[in-house]
């Protein structure tokens, strides 16, 4: 039996037949070793695609609040390769990512953000809740 890995989870899957030899397929002329690394890599490409500024911005914060990972670290893994992301740059105590949307983001080292749309203005990371409604 497979050893389960830590911050992983097991999960059984009904699939049709079609789409398991879709994967299949894609396993073997990726050059991948296992169906599951398949699997794992196309729903990795599949959410990405339906990331926003926010999302990726707060994956990225995830790994260095919670102390998971480095700033560099976090920033390499969320931001690197990732669809969305046109660019990246790294200063020492921070980093600024441009996305194919036109929001640019800063993050520094302390998890401070800092974004404009792509009309230059400032958005905030957190979205406020709607004000209640005013029907009576």
């Amino acid at each position: 039996m497979p050893r389960e890995k830590a911050g992983a989870q097991r999960k059984v899957y009904m699939l049709a037949t079609d789409l398991v030899e879709r994967i299949t397929d894609y396993q073997r002329l990726s050059g991948m070793q296992s169906e599951v690394e398949a699997v794992r890599e196309l729903l990795d490409e599949a959410l990405n695609a339906h990331d926003d500024w926010r999302t990726i911005t707060n994956r990225f914060l995830s790994g260095i609040r919670f102390g998971h990972e480095t700033f560099r670290e976090s920033a390499k893994k969320v931001l690197v390769g990732h669809p969305l992301v046109d660019s990246v740059i790294f200063e020492p105590d921070y980093v600024v990512f441009e996305l194919a949307t036109g929001e640019q983001i800063r993050v520094d080292n302390r998890g401070n953000v800092d974004a404009t749309n792509e009309d230059g203005q400032r958005i905030e990371l957190s979205q406020e809740p709607l004000p209640p409604s005013q029907d009576s």
